[in-house]
């Protein structure tokens, strides 16, 4: 978790959980400053839903193979992956505001507060590697963004392809 260090945040305590020692061998191929950018603005976003009270984020990694079914609703090719969550316990996103956070240009910040592009390039940063990104937010109780990153093979390695063709 060292790609939190030197971000700084007012009034917001961090918990790590650690992950499993099998997902200490996975690899990802990410590009670590596109990384820090989707992480800051999720800390930001969370620090901002405190609405000036001390806050939580609480962040842990999982190693996933996905159903075809899952693979499907998050319109991924691989079907193992790394999951980042990155979960807080501010106000929560309205239920009419979900389907929107991600369109370019679309805040509920005001004016000077925000440009609404955060969250859409995070999410066109995390298809380009082959990802997703899902949201999940209960107003009062908090907000749940998952992360899916592919984990990487060797070029060799046709696994996924087997998955999709013995699933058929």
């Amino acid at each position: 978790f060292k790609f939190v260090q030197g971000l700084k945040l007012n009034k917001t305590e961090l918990e790590f959980i650690e992950p499993d020692d099998n997902i200490k061998s996975e690899r990802v191929m990410i590009n670590s400053v596109e990384f820090k950018q989707i992480i800051t603005n999720l800390f930001k976003n969370a620090e901002q839903s405190f609405e000036n009270q001390t806050g939580k984020i609480t962040i842990s990694l999982e190693s996933q193979k996905l159903t075809n079914k899952k693979r499907n609703e998050l319109d991924v090719f691989a079907s193992s992956f790394v999951i980042l969550t990155v979960e807080d316990n501010g106000v929560g996103i309205p239920e009419k505001n979900l389907e929107k956070i991600f369109e370019p240009l679309f805040t509920t910040k005001d004016i000077g507060e925000g440009t609404g592009l955060g969250l859409s390039i995070a999410m066109g940063i995390i298809k380009s590697w082959g990802g997703a990104i899902e949201v999940d937010s209960t107003l009062g109780v908090g907000t749940i963004f998952k992360i899916y990153i592919p984990v990487h093979r060797d070029e060799e390695d046709f696994s996924d392809l087997l998955d999709l063709v013995e699933n058929l």
